[in-house]
């Protein structure tokens, strides 16, 4: 018995007395557009959990995560991680989102994430279909639809949060602005208090020493008369 090579399993052909169709599919290519496929099925439920992992990595909110915030979000979603983004530590997370190279994500980079997991269920999803899975390509493209959804919900909150800090951060600027004028006034009223009561004194001065002068020459004037 003939035992069927590689070749001879990627070929499938169709041929009627109406037909002559033949098509060729790789089954080594198929296998991995399949292998690739699977975890990105429910990858919009996994986003969900790496993002509440983002917000307990930033548990100060200050929209920036370094190495310990990185290491925290790659302890709780590594799993994660690395089926969706093939990443397994924090350089590599770096290595891929880090676009500044400042060695932090902050918050547009945070969003790769996602952004870049969709960019890769799509490249996935044309694959699917050149397979001939166009089921898996329509549960694929269901969920692309999903995360997009949740991306838009993601930026949302971080433009709520950006500006609770901008108007924060303002409020601040003004009340030191404010504390600075009433200090810079209270200083001039001090400095202008001092100066009248030194020309209070000097006038003080000046009429005392004139009230003696006059009185001087009023005894002279008395002693001129007898």
């Amino acid at each position: 018995m003939k035992t069927k090579t590689i070749d001879d399993i990627a070929i499938k052909r169709l041929a009627t007395a109406h037909t002559n169709f033949s098509s060729t599919i790789n089954v080594q290519a198929r296998l991995k557009v399949l292998s690739e496929a699977r975890p990105l099925l429910d990858a919009q439920q996994k986003c969900k959990d790496i993002w509440q992992a983002l917000q307990i990595a930033d548990y100060k909110k200050e929209g920036s995560l370094n190495d310990a915030a990185l290491k925290i979000l790659m302890d709780k979603q590594g799993k994660n991680l690395m089926e969706l983004l093939l990443v397994r530590n924090v350089e590599d997370i770096l290595d891929l989102l880090d676009e500044d190279e400042d060695g932090f994500l902050n918050e547009d980079e945070q969003i790769m994430i996602f952004s870049t997991i969709k960019e890769r269920m799509q490249i996935c999803s044309e694959d699917l279909c050149k397979i001939h899975e166009y089921s898996l390509y329509k549960d694929l493209m269901r969920g692309i639809r999903l995360l997009e959804d949740d991306i838009n919900s993601y930026q949302k909150i971080l433009r709520a949060r950006n500006q609770k800090k901008e108007l924060k951060a303002y409020h601040e600027i003004g009340d030191d602005k404010l504390k600075k004028f009433l200090g810079d006034w209270e200083t001039r009223f001090l400095e202008f208090e001092e100066e009248c009561q030194e020309k209070m004194l000097t006038l003080e001065e000046i009429h005392k020493k004139q009230r003696e002068e006059l009185n001087d020459e009023l005894e002279k004037e008395a002693e001129i008369s007898k």
